[in-house]
């Protein structure tokens, strides 16, 4: 078999170079890689081959590549960035093999094998973002943009199980809008729906990052205050109504009741605790609505 004609060497559709190992100089370089570099084949062959490396590829060329050569004698599948001509930058893959005092360049041009695999991380990306919000929209309620029930018990949990290694007091408030059927009946949804917003986030900016608080179903709340004594869930009680008082519906204020019942024990049960929150909210409705009502086993004012 004869041997292959120099300039069967332009036809390879790769970047082939060959430069000295000590100058650097590019001593020969086939038409494509002239092409892609911008350069003509006479001007690159008078280049040294930094000239159309990047800096970061010089850098790694002196540091990676050239200690791999001279050990092995060969590089294969590097990544390197090189500049043309017009200083446009464009990824390759290398494989280079020393032979003698000559570096042997095979270039391969990766601008789509780039593109794609940018492509690749946007569609990440993207996948995380909708991921994101499938999981937002799963634990939140659509009106009030709170946690729901769900979402809260999933993150109660959490909690209870934390306190069953360190125990912490946590105060259970059940909240309900008082006559909130007459602002239905009389105002209609939308108004009520207005309402409901408008309580949610005066619930949000009451609490503690480390509190919760949930639409726990139609027009009742769930606030969750973590490590409260009880005088503390008082004056927090207390802070509530007179916020709440502050929205208006045809310029009178809107009312809540409110039941709590206050954790003693690392080995409470949420049901149970969210019961008696439950009845502690049915007393304050009895009484007067307006109003907040401990279950009676942890009130402070009996005991």
């Amino acid at each position: 078999m004869k041997p292959p004609n120099p300039e069967c060497f332009n036809r390879f559709p790769t970047l082939l170079i060959i430069s000295d190992r000590e100058t650097r100089k590019i001593e020969y370089c086939n038409d494509f890689s002239a092409a892609v570099l911008l350069y003509s084949k006479t001007d690159l062959e008078h280049k040294i081959f930094e000239d159309v490396l990047s800096s970061g590829s010089i850098i790694f060329f002196e540091s990676y590549i050239e200690p791999l050569l001279k050990e092995y004698g060969e590089c294969h599948e590097v990544q390197i960035t090189l500049l043309t001509k017009e200083h446009l930058r464009i990824p390759a893959v290398a494989n280079i093999s020393a032979i003698d005092n000559k570096l042997y360049w095979s270039i391969h041009t990766a601008v789509k094998r780039d593109k794609l695999y940018q492509e690749l991380i946007e569609t990440r990306d993207s996948l995380e973002e909708k991921t994101d919000k499938l999981r937002s929209l799963a634990r939140t309620d659509p009106l009030t943009q709170l946690l729901n029930r769900r979402a809260a018990l999933y993150d109660l949990n959490k909690i209870m199980e934390q306190n069953k290694r360190r125990y912490v007091p946590l105060a259970f408030l059940l909240i309900d809008i008082d006559y909130f059927k007459k602002v239905n009946d009389e105002h209609g949804h939308d108004k009520g729906d207005e309402i409901l917003q408008k309580l949610a986030k005066t619930l949000l900016k009451s609490i503690r990052s480390a509190d919760i608080v949930a639409r726990w179903g139609g027009e009742e709340f769930l606030i969750v205050l973590y490590n409260s004594e009880p005088t503390e869930t008082c004056q927090f009680t207390e802070r509530l109504h007179e916020q709440v008082n502050k929205i208006l519906i045809n310029g009178k204020p809107i009312t809540i009741s409110i039941g709590i019942s206050q954790t003693n024990t690392e080995s409470q049960h949420i049901e149970s605790i969210v019961k008696q929150a439950d009845i502690a909210l049915y007393q304050a409705k009895n009484n007067g609505r307006n109003r907040t009502e401990f279950f009676k086993e942890y009130d402070p004012i009996l005991n």
